[in-house]
């Protein structure tokens, strides 16, 4: 059962990358507040690197968590710029620094839009995210 809703999640946060219809508007921005950094800070994650991330996602309105890939104690890895995942998490994570923690505060045009995410993401919600970047390839 667990597998199941798991395996749902995976392919809906591959979804979830479609394009979004229309413009973005001044309210379509992510918002980083970055809460741990590095002692030192040789390489920045930029578009077409690999990165391997630890996070935490929770609705903005009530702080309700509604995935953390730590729990099933697994890095998460995509490449910034594929469309693999949310628009949100490839912004926030373009120009981090391995070691480095993050708040991502990710508007619905960069999350899962209009349409939600059944069971998890009601639609046109705002997301949170806590990250942290553990690799760069």
């Amino acid at each position: 059962m667990k597998l199941a809703m798991w395996t749902a999640l995976a392919a809906a946060l591959m979804l979830a990358a479609l394009p979004v219809e229309g413009k973005l508007g001044k309210t379509d921005k992510i918002k980083v507040k970055v809460t741990a950094r590095p002692a030192s800070c040789p390489v920045r994650s930029k578009v077409g690197n690999s990165v391997s991330i630890n996070y935490t996602g929770m609705l903005a309105s009530n702080g309700v968590k509604f995935d953390a890939n730590v729990d099933r104690n697994a890095p998460f890895t995509f490449k910034i710029g594929a469309g693999r995942v949310i628009k949100g998490l490839e912004q926030g994570t373009t120009g981090m620094c391995v070691g480095e923690k993050g708040r991502l505060t990710v508007p619905p045009s960069l999350a899962y839009g209009a349409t939600g995410m059944a069971g998890f993401i009601p639609p046109q919600f705002t997301l949170v995210y806590d990250v942290e970047l553990l690799a760069i390839k």
